[in-house]
């Protein structure tokens, strides 16, 4: 009976139970051990696994680069409220095209005739002059000369132009023996790729050199811009020093007579703007009867130039809708366009008075070189 209860407990009761026999020397039947009755069957739990599937839905994503947008440059010898214009050019390059325009003159917006200035749209390269006596290793002088060049291709494209009032090449410019005049000049430059576009511009007053480029250069009334931030402007540079400067005299030189007169001189402004780069460059601004009417500007050795450093990337969902770009501007920037310089740069004690005059006395030296070449080779 106890034999056959042991054989009825389940193997995993077994395995976990233990039994004890005792066993004597006296020829007694043997009893057994009991089973220990505290021993709890097994009982097997089922669990119900439930699968969860998720269904993901697939959806395209689209990524959208535009290429940077296009850069121009512009500068102005003088300007006097779009009636007249002395040595302006215009740059401009971009994905769509190139366009570059050099006009020494400008009587209401457009030149008299093409022996004033020009324009130049797609690749190719338009010049001409009032007088041109060509070039020459001894002696070339021309009067309203300007050219406009243009190159394009899938790369990448460039636009170029430069006017000048006079020209003035006294020997071989490129050796010692030599002497040089540019009178009221202007260049503007811009360039593009996908990737950015740059450009640079400036105007001068009068540049003399003597000696060719390791003598000596006296360059009058200057502003320049580019694409590498603020512009910049001057008096007068010898050897490329500057004397009186934006960076030195910078809002230091302006009057201002109410409802009459509003004057600044030898001022720079630009900076970056998230990825535009926009500055530019004066020597002086006028503005005549201020907030009437009869407003008329005047702008003297001007330059200004406005360019993009990266493309935009947009992505967008299958629905067609575009997220906002990625390109964002640095830690810190707004966004917004880089304010113009305040003028509120620290004043360095020069002569302001004293430098005009300076200025003047070189501009007319200049006038006075190239009336008196022009009367010696009408004597010749």
């Amino acid at each position: 009976m106890g034999a056959a209860l042991l054989m009825g407990i389940p193997a995993a009761a077994e395995a976990s139970t233990g039994t004890t026999s005792t066993q004597t020397t006296t020829p007694t039947a043997q009893t057994p051990t009991a089973p220990n009755t505290s021993t709890t069957q097994p009982t097997t739990t089922k669990t119900s696994s439930t699968q969860t599937s998720t269904t993901r839905t697939a959806s395209s994503t689209s990524t959208q680069t535009t290429p940077a947008p296009g850069g121009t440059a512009e500068a102005y010898a003088l300007n006097l409220a779009n009636i007249l214009a002395i040595s302006h050019t215009k740059a401009s390059a971009s994905g769509s095209g190139t366009s570059s325009t050099a006009d020494p003159l400008e009587l209401g917006g457009s030149v008299p005739s093409t022996q004033f200035g020009g324009t130049q749209n797609g690749n190719g390269n338009s010049k001409g002059a009032l007088l041109d006596t060509g070039p020459s290793s001894q002696f070339r002088l021309a009067l309203t000369p300007w050219s406009a060049t243009n190159s394009q291709s899938s790369s990448g494209s460039t636009a170029s132009a430069v006017s000048d009032i006079v020209l003035l090449d006294l020997g071989d410019p490129s050796t010692s023996q030599s002497a040089s005049l540019r009178v009221l000049q202007s260049k503007s430059d811009a360039s593009w790729t996908p990737a950015a576009s740059s450009g640079s511009s400036s105007a001068d007053g009068a540049i003399l050199n003597a000696g060719g480029p390791s003598g000596l250069t006296i360059d009058l009334l200057h502003s320049e811009s580019s694409s590498s931030g603020a512009g910049s402007s001057y008096l007068v540079s010898i050897n490329g020093t500057p004397i009186g400067s934006s960076s030195q005299v910078n809002g230091q030189c302006a009057l201002t007579i109410p409802s009459l007169l509003s004057l600044s001189c030898v001022t720079s402004s630009g900076g970056v703007a998230g990825t535009v780069t926009s500055s530019a460059g004066e020597v002086l601004s006028a503005t005549v009867l201020p907030n009437t009417p009869a407003t008329q500007q005047l702008d003297v050795v001007k330059s200004t130039t406005v360019t993009n450093s990266a493309p935009t990337v947009s992505s967008g969902s299958g629905n067609g809708a575009l997220t906002s770009p990625t390109t964002a501007p640095p830690a810190g920037n707004t966004g917004q366009a880089a304010p113009a310089s305040s003028g509120a740069l620290a004043f360095t004690g020069l002569d302001i008075g004293g430098l005009v005059a300076l200025a003047l006395a070189l501009g007319l030296g200049g006038v006075g070189l190239v009336w008196w070449s022009r009367r010696k080779t009408s004597i010749v």
